[in-house]
């Protein structure tokens, strides 16, 4: 692992369809649901059966009911694809370590952009070698290609307003990640009398374009 490389913790991120009117943002995290919860508690005592079931209510007012459901079924996936996956690279490590790990990378920063360097994977336990200077140098080396290629490759044959923002390559394929054009719909407000209309941004279209095999 190079010494500037970073991993992120890997909480649940769910889009909605539409960007809020109110301009808030459309991404959320199974892990600011949860946190609703405790902040209530933490920090306005709120905890009694009766509080919660109030809360729940409130939150199904600007959540849809099936969103919800949807935030626990993705949270639950992702704690059984993180399972799996650990098992796989850490076959040695116990039942309490690999649920720690798991745990620590689902829950236990509180932003999905926490920079995780690799002293705190090697200190969570991932199987992590540090880059020798060689190995160092031709990361460095990889990384430079593929800022060039973003550059430029803004300027191949896309459909306008599209763009490129990630690569993905390997010794077997290269890929590069397109985001589409955002549309926007248009909302109506207020009532019949005093009846406004909004441009709501729609959710981003993006799709990867595999080069080569």
């Amino acid at each position: 692992m190079h010494p500037l490389a970073e991993l992120s913790p890997i909480d649940p991120q769910i889009m909605s369809a539409t960007m809020s009117v109110s301009n808030t943002s459309a991404r959320l995290s199974s892990e600011d649901i949860r946190a609703f919860r405790l902040m209530a508690e933490q920090w306005f005592q709120i905890e009694s059966k009766a509080d919660g079931l109030e809360l729940l209510q409130l939150l199904c007012q600007r959540i849809f009911p099936p969103s919800l459901a949807g935030f626990f079924r993705a949270d639950q996936l992702l704690e059984q694809v993180a399972q799996e996956l650990l098992q796989i690279h850490l076959p040695a490590a116990s039942e309490e370590t690999v649920q720690h790990i798991m745990q620590t990378l689902l829950r236990g920063y509180h932003d999905h952009s926490y920079a995780i360097t690799r002293q705190d994977a090697s200190e969570l336990g991932l199987n992590i070698a540090h880059a020798t200077i060689q190995e160092e140098q031709l990361l460095w080396t990889i990384w430079q290609q593929s800022r060039s290629y973003l550059a430029a490759a803004q300027t191949q044959h896309l459909a306008p307003g599209s763009r490129i923002d990630a690569l993905i390559a390997s010794s077997d394929f290269f890929a590069h990640h397109v985001v589409m054009p955002q549309s926007v719909i248009a909302v109506n407000k207020g009532s019949e009398e005093n009846r406004e209309h909004t441009s709501v941004p729609m959710l981003q279209l993006a799709h990867w374009d595999i080069l080569r095999s």
